[in-house]
């Protein structure tokens, strides 16, 4: 095995390795530490449901479902854990299955990311499912990875029965 695959081997490791803490802290409500891993521009993008080319579409084209930079994407996690917060009252048990973690490109420090993603929501009796992809843009400092970007592209083509988007894709 050459050193070049050995570095790929070891990035994707750490990069899935990465993701999948994300994962765990969004199933365990720990929205402040999760929080903390995006960088102070990070952005949280879920584009409109069944648009054309979701991973690329701007925001100024679209009505989009969710657009968070770091200021809002706080405000939305300290809502969402506040005892009175409707919609997350009582809370949803959520688990997110996480698969086909593929690095697209890597450019130093910048590192861009998909995954494959289905999230199960069960509140009051009901089971919601969300599927999609996720494309990440990644930044390394100091050997840790900061989200800069990250973009929830939904395959359902309703919210409904649903209704709503309340939980933390």
């Amino acid at each position: 095995m050459s050193q070049a695959t050995q570095i790929d081997s070891a990035l994707q490791h750490a990069i899935e390795a990465f993701i999948y803490r994300e994962a765990s802290l969004l199933d365990t409500w720990q929205l402040e530490e999760w929080q903390s891993l995006f960088t102070d521009d990070g952005e949280y993008l879920v584009p409109p449901l069944n648009a054309e080319n979701p991973e690329t579409i701007d925001t100024t084209e679209k009505l989009f479902l969710i657009v968070d930079n770091r200021e809002t994407l706080n405000a939305r996690a300290e809502r969402m854990m506040r005892k009175d917060a409707y919609a997350e009252s009582p809370r949803s048990r959520i688990r997110h299955m996480v698969s086909n973690v593929s690095i697209l490109s890597e450019n130093g420090t910048e590192i861009r990311v998909t995954n494959n993603l289905v999230v199960y929501r069960f509140r009051r009796g009901e089971l919601s499912t969300y599927v999609g992809t996720v494309h990440y843009d990644l930044v390394r400092t100091d050997g840790l990875f900061k989200i800069r970007r990250k973009r929830v592209c939904l395959d359902n083509d309703s919210l409904k029965p649903q209704g709503s988007l309340a939980i933390i894709l």
